[in-house]
């Protein structure tokens, strides 16, 4: 766990967003049953509740398989045994598995998997200090747009954990980025959260949905 927590400024250059980097060569999963609601599979991912069973999911795009498997419309997420023992070993906070069972596309079990939960939470997505920007159109004839670069949390919230939410952003401390980068952890983006894009309009709706969760 993070000691940093109890400083009275963090230094939210320090902190990283973990994501889905939507590699076309990487298997990428659904549900094989979709009796689930989606909000079920949010409490599930946010260890909110345990699964009676093994939660089944099969691939349906892509063939390599890598130390994150992402799946797809939900944000359930697969690691390998190799990150699981990452976590461990260095005493990561923040975290825990629950039991997947995967089928590549042509119906082979993939052995060696668990889903990641994520139990720790520093509140809402701070817009504040973001920088807003200009993005050009994609095409000549298209509009520009505005986007929000960066954003930051209530320090208040965070509890030190080294992997926790913010909103729906899965955020880690520098020490599991230097890690990852350091064991080549496979299919994972790691961007400084100071530096994550989006669109204004996106950011907008957040505000509203937060606003309206306070």
């Amino acid at each position: 766990m993070d000691t940093n927590s109890t400083s009275p400024d963090l230094d939210f250059r320090r902190f990283f967003e973990l994501r889905d980097p939507v590699a076309k060569s990487a298997l990428r999963l659904e549900m094989t049953d979709d009796s689930a609601t989606t909000l079920e599979l949010w409490e599930l991912v946010r260890q909110r509740q345990r699964p009676v069973q093994a939660i089944q999911l099969h691939g349906f795009m892509g063939r390599s398989l890598a130390d994150f498997l992402w799946c797809t419309p939900v944000q359930l997420i697969c690691v390998s045994e190799r990150v699981l023992d990452l976590l461990r070993s260095h005493n990561l906070a923040g975290w825990g598995t629950y039991p997947v069972e995967i089928l590549d596309r042509s119906g082979n079990s993939v052995p060696g998997y668990w889903g990641l939960s994520i139990y720790a939470n520093a509140g809402y997505m701070d817009f504040k200090q973001s920088r807003v920007v200009t993005l050009p159109p994609p095409r000549p004839e298209g509009k520009a747009t505005q986007a929000h670069i960066g954003f930051t949390f209530d320090q208040s919230s965070w509890d030190g954990s080294d992997i926790f939410w913010v909103g729906n952003a899965i955020v880690v401390v520098e020490r599991v980025h230097k890690l990852f980068k350091s064991s080549r952890v496979t299919n994972v983006r790691l961007t400084p959260i100071l530096e994550v894009e989006m669109l204004s309009s996106l950011v907008a709706m957040i505000e509203r949905k937060q606003k309206n969760e306070q």
